[in-house]
């Protein structure tokens, strides 16, 4: 947890790195009928990965978050694109918090809870609850890409977006080379 919130650190707004450093800190959702399961540090990532352990989730955060911030200053310079890099890194830094709601532990193995809304949707609610800016709903709210609630529509939605895909691709893979 402590190198998410040193990550909360490299966004220069200070407003939205307060905000962004609150919902790590407090991420108990409003709504009472949703509840989480882990806290964010025990939390896997995916059932059925590499990350299928407590913590896989922010091994996934640091290394989205890590992509974001390369992809984004590759890009930025080979296509002199403006990227806005602290709603970039605020919507990677929270992105998949509220899976800590959609895994459940069953016979010593982790499994995905029948839940109403995925964490995609539980986070764009609480950002929203929040005042989060517009830009960074957006991000999060399309980083399934085509299969999001919303395709990703700025510079910054597609980078993340492939970031945690490629990361979940590298994730699943790791073990198979091993």
């Amino acid at each position: 947890m402590n190198n998410l919130l040193k990550l909360c650190e490299k966004i220069s707004e200070k407003k939205l790195r307060e905000d962004t450093e609150e919902l790590l800190k407090s991420t108990k959702l409003h709504h009472p009928e949703f509840a989480m399961n882990f806290s964010i540090q025990n939390c896997p990532t995916a059932p059925d990965s590499r990350q299928a352990r407590p913590g896989g989730l922010i091994e996934h955060t640091l290394s989205v978050v890590d992509l974001c911030e390369t992809i984004g200053k590759s890009i930025a310079k080979s296509y002199k694109l403006p990227i806005n890099f602290d709603h970039l890194l605020c919507a990677a830094i929270l992105h998949d918090i509220y899976k800590t709601v959609e895994f459940g532990v069953e016979n010593h193995q982790y499994v995905i809870e029948e839940v109403y809304l995925n964490h995609v949707e539980l986070l764009v609610a609480e950002l929203y609850k929040r005042k989060f800016p517009k830009e960074i709903i957006h991000i999060v709210a399309s980083h399934f890409g085509s299969s999001s609630p919303t395709p990703p529509r700025t510079y910054e939605a597609l980078i993340l977006h492939h970031a945690d895909t490629f990361d979940a691709i590298i994730a699943a893979n790791v073990e198979q080379m091993r």
